[in-house]
């Protein structure tokens, strides 16, 4: 996590989280097209609720019935992400700051 004391939450604590973040992302993140990030065949809350209490609020199960293939897809990815593998920081197609940009104005006499 990125706390600094250790997490010392229970399952309880753990039901409330997942709670808390799949209500937000339903309700708030895609509140006008859940079809974003949620599978077709939760068409509402309760549908979802009643998902979360079938597989206890935890676990891959949840996440592969919730949310919908690509989303999954990204989900594994990121977590299976070498995180010591380095990746480039600088690409020769990105536009810098501080590269020189000529000036359209013209100079001052």
């Amino acid at each position: 996590m990125l706390s600094a004391t250790k997490n010392t939450g229970g399952k309880k604590e753990l039901t409330a989280f997942v709670n808390n973040v799949l209500d937000y992302l339903y309700n708030d993140v895609t509140k006008f097209d859940h079809s974003i990030l949620f599978d077709k065949k939760i068409y509402t809350y309760d549908t979802l609720y009643d998902l979360m209490e079938e597989y206890h609020y935890q676990g891959d199960k949840l996440f592969e019935v919730v949310f919908k293939d690509s989303v999954q897809k990204a989900l594994e990815e990121a977590v299976n992400k070498d995180s010591t593998q380095e990746e480039p920081i600088n690409t020769p197609e990105e536009e810098y700051a501080d590269t020189e940009v000529e000036s359209m104005e013209e100079p001052n006499e």
